[in-house]
């Protein structure tokens, strides 16, 4: 029986080097609060949750897309904004460019909810801009960060703020 365990203990000890990722180039994570949104010129607040992805990249495809959710539950606010570049002769992602709200080729959407007061406007005019896009590869995965601002209305209320550090996936099973 000794013999069994002396060989367990071989097998996880062998396993954990083996599976241990020391790899300097790798992008170290951020913290949760170097990923904040601001709404309305208050305080920047730590993002809680965060959902999103890019379809395709400009290195498959002229046109590409991205889209995040982001929420701060202290203070009941979510951003949900949606980007889109089907202008086969731009780069507004790479290039820092304006999107738009409701636009043709390069356009955006965007959704703003608190559910404190019940607030939930959905835009009808205003833009999404991009002030930093870094792509980022990983030995399996490719990541996009953005950080930006957006100011919007539905004719009757308006929401203004930025972002940063937002880290979003490639979804490689939804290029074209």
């Amino acid at each position: 029986m000794k013999k069994y365990y002396v060989f367990l203990v071989f097998t996880i000890l062998l396993c954990s080097i083996g599976c241990s990722n020391s790899d300097d180039s790798m992008d170290p994570p951020l913290s949760n609060n170097d990923r904040t949104i601001s709404f309305n010129g208050a305080t920047a607040v730590e993002i809680d949750t965060l959902q999103g992805q890019f379809i395709n990249t400009y290195q498959e495809s002229a046109t590409i897309s991205g889209s995040f959710s982001a929420t701060n539950f202290t203070t009941g606010q979510t951003l949900l904004l949606f980007l889109y570049d089907d202008d086969e002769n731009s780069f507004p992602f790479t290039n820092n460019s304006v999107f738009p709200i409701n636009s043709d080729l390069i356009r955006a959407t965007a959704r703003y909810t608190e559910f404190s007061s019940g607030t939930d406007i959905q835009a009808n005019s205003g833009s999404a801009a991009i002030s930093e896009y870094r792509r980022i590869d990983e030995p399996n995965r490719t990541l996009f960060e953005i950080s930006g601002t957006f100011d919007f209305t539905d004719g009757s209320e308006s929401v203004n703020g930025t972002f940063d550090n937002i880290r979003l996936v490639l979804c490689v099973e939804c290029s074209d």
